[in-house]
């Protein structure tokens, strides 16, 4: 029987000003589809059919300090390392340069049933 961890979440990243261009793949991770070929570099978490999906939100004022909101979601199938999803946030904490990582929410559901719900606060 297959493990299913079933992933929403979401981080502010605050930054100004919002001209800026960021590379999303590699501050958050490659997003895989089940079907895709697989892909070098810094992955978003991933289980055996894929990777978790990635929605950036670009605040449309350009004077609010909260310039995105990224929404995380998704259901890794044979994905059961909390440890390994806490580094990968770390290391999106990491590559945030010119910006800053506010704070950010995640909740886990695993089948069978564990329930997990964590935070993460940023740094200035």
């Amino acid at each position: 029987m297959s493990t299913w961890t079933h992933v929403a979440g979401v981080i502010r990243i605050d930054a100004f000003p919002l001209e800026q261009v960021y590379d999303w793949d590699e501050i958050l991770g490659h997003q895989r589809l089940f079907d895709d070929e697989p892909v070098s570099g810094f992955m978003l978490p991933e289980g055996s059919e894929g990777t978790l999906t990635k929605v950036i939100d670009k605040n449309r004022d350009p004077n609010h300090l909260a310039a995105f909101t990224v929404m995380f979601y998704g259901d890794l199938r044979d994905y059961d390392s909390l440890p390994s999803f806490k580094v990968w946030l770390d290391q999106v904490c990491l590559n945030i340069k010119n910006a800053v990582f506010r704070q950010g929410s995640f909740q886990f559901w695993t089948d069978p049933v564990k329930h997990y719900w964590g935070r993460k606060e940023g740094h200035t």
